[in-house]
């Protein structure tokens, strides 16, 4: 080869080169104007419950003030059903499948239903919290009454409610901070493990049904009929431990 070939090949590769990376960072453009679409805006309140449906990936939603949502990206459809509010989100990375869509904060004062998606986290304060996921749910510090319905495993802390209940073929792991009227666990896999103010008779005592025909129970809690705190858990696919902890 001489001189005059290297020089050419030499400037054709430059050109492959930069013809190359004009690609993937038009690409990359493309992905990240799909990714967050317009931008997000809060939606006024318009009915006195929230439901939130949105296809797959993960989810975070915290609680805020009254009057307004706030939506992890503008790809989102708000509409009323009589008096029910639902919220569509479409904004997810269809390019990183398990991504996060983003984190949605919605009001406190409202009644929340959380539809579909492979994971949820929430943290907050809810008048009520339904979570209706595929996969996975944590809850931080979670306060109102909570029913979670999934098929993976629920883990976190509750805060202060009147009831919660799981209902799951995963583990569960849940510490309540406060004591809980209405305690009702369901798994069918891998166990659950149940943390709960210690009981301090007459004033705060359990009446507790444990069925564990998957594994074992291990508690050292009395169970005392017809207490004003009721604790039902069921286990068809692992132990049942029930700890106790200093009220918070």
């Amino acid at each position: 080869m001489n001189w005059t070939m290297a020089a050419a090949a030499l400037a054709f590769g430059g050109l492959f080169v930069a013809a190359s990376a004009a690609i993937i960072n038009t690409q990359h453009e493309a992905h990240i104007t799909m990714v967050q679409g317009a931008a997000p805006a809060p939606i006024d309140v318009q009915g006195t419950s929230l439901e939130v449906v949105f296809p797959e990936w993960g989810l975070t939603i915290h609680s805020g003030p009254p009057g307004q949502i706030e939506p992890p990206c503008g790809d989102a459809v708000s509409e009323l059903a009589g008096a029910v509010q639902v919220l569509r989100l479409t904004c997810a990375d269809v390019m990183n499948p398990g991504g996060v869509l983003g984190d949605l904060t919605v009001p406190s004062n409202l009644p929340v239903k959380i539809i579909g998606g492979d994971t949820v986290t929430a943290s907050g304060q809810f008048a009520s919290l339904t979570l209706q996921s595929g996969a996975e749910v944590t809850l931080n510090d979670v306060s109102g009454d909570v029913l979670v319905e999934t098929t993976g495993p629920v883990t976190g802390t509750i805060g202060a409610a009147k009831s919660v209940q799981v209902d799951t073929s995963g583990r569960v792991e849940l510490g309540l901070k406060r004591p809980v009227p209405k305690v009702a666990i369901s798994s069918s896999a891998d166990g659950v493990l149940l943390t709960m103010p210690s009981p301090r008779p007459p004033e705060l005592t359990y009446a507790l049904d444990l069925d564990a025909t998957g594994g074992r129970v291990v508690n050292s809690v009395p169970s005392t009929p017809g207490a004003a705190h009721s604790v039902a858990v069921t286990s068809t696919g692992g132990d049942i431990q029930i700890r106790t902890a200093t009220t918070q």
